[in-house]
């Protein structure tokens, strides 16, 4: 399922946006959740993670360009696509990596093109399927999903956006499965989804609202794999 949030402060854009981006989807056969807020302001008080963002650029509430600049502290990943009415605006979008724009108003052939160019980037992020063995039965996880692996009681732990998983296996196969050039291992008991980092302290790691403990022996390699995975992404 793909999240997608629309930010206008005005609501028949909204609606219309709502009514091009299902009807992308359906067409492909794809679930979404989607939202609107009236303003940056709401979006940020209730901001909880989206794969697209649609944002104006032109809002008298907190305008999207400002909104972006605190998502972004917020959300590294989330693809921001700004709606505007002059589309000499959206130039200022490279400041908060954003991917492209729409003007207003926006018609089917815009939005099928940046819905198009914003999936190819959500799937290179998503990264592989891992298939897990739980008691419940075989469960198919994306690695892209994945907050962290842990260590409990001699299980692991796969604690996703969908929910927590428990199986059995070593955190460094864990880690093989999930993809080494996004995962790392924050201590000998916790590998973490680079991608949701937030920050990095001395001796914790802040992977979305959690504290993960960061060793000593792990921080110098940690912090080397984190620089350059921010680097590229």
């Amino acid at each position: 399922m793909y999240r997608i949030a629309i930010v206008d402060d005005e609501q028949q854009e909204i609606e219309k946006l709502q009514e091009l981006v299902r009807g992308f989807f359906e067409e492909l056969g794809e679930p979404i959740s989607l939202s609107s807020y009236p303003d940056g302001m709401n979006l940020l008080r209730t901001y909880t993670a989206n794969d697209i963002l649609f944002l104006d650029i032109k809002m008298d509430v907190l305008d999207g360009l400002e909104t972006a600049k605190l998502i972004r502290k917020l959300d590294g990943d989330v693809v921001i696509i700004f709606v505007t009415r002059m589309a000499q605006f959206a130039i200022q979008g490279y400041e908060v990596n954003a991917l492209d724009f729409i003007v207003k108003p926006a018609d089917r052939f815009s939005v099928n093109r940046v819905l198009t160019r914003a999936l190819e980037q959500l799937r290179v992020r998503r990264g592989r399927k891992v298939i897990l063995k739980t008691q419940e039965g075989l469960v198919t996880v994306s690695s892209g999903e994945v907050l962290y692996v842990e260590v409990f009681d001699h299980d692991l732990v796969y604690h996703t956006l969908q929910g927590d998983y428990r199986t059995r296996g070593t955190l460094s196969e864990a880690a093989e499965s999930l993809g080494s050039n996004r995962f790392a291992a924050a201590c000998r008991s916790h590998v973490v989804n680079l991608a949701f980092v937030k920050s990095v302290g001395q001796d914790t790691v802040t992977v979305g609202e959690e504290k993960i403990p960061l060793s000593r022996s792990c921080r110098k390699e940690f912090i080397r794999i984190f620089t350059k995975y921010v680097g590229e992404y």
